[in-house]
């Protein structure tokens, strides 16, 4: 898959993704690419992002939920050069699901809006 490429997932994909991070791990998408993934039915993305030293962008769209979401350690642990489309940049105080939405002046976070 080439630098520009971006991973499309069939809507009976979404409908199937519980552990998002055992999609990233088989598939070996950049988190980057993951935009227009429909996440609602995530319930595990704990170390999602953990020791991606080198990501400084994750761009999502309104249809990237993590209110469904019950495990998320560690889920942006590490992730050092993080910053979200506001500036919010990364801290270790904040490595849960609690920064999983796109960066506000009114709600930080680390996601840039696409």
């Amino acid at each position: 898959m080439g630098d520009r490429e971006e991973y499309k997932l069939s809507n009976e994909e979404h409908e199937a993704l519980i552990d998002l991070l055992q999609v990233l791990k088989e598939i070996e998408v950049s988190p980057e690419r993951i935009s227009n993934w429909d996440t609602s039915k995530v319930t595990y993305t704990s170390l999602m992002f953990n020791s991606t030293y080198s990501l400084t962008t994750i761009y999502v769209s309104d249809v990237f939920d993590v209110s469904s979401v019950n495990v998320s350690n560690n889920m942006f642990a590490n992730a050092t050069s993080l910053v979200g489309g506001n500036g919010t940049t990364y801290g270790p105080g904040h490595t849960d699901k609690e920064y999983a939405r796109t960066d506000t002046p009114d709600a930080p976070g680390y996601f840039t809006a696409r």
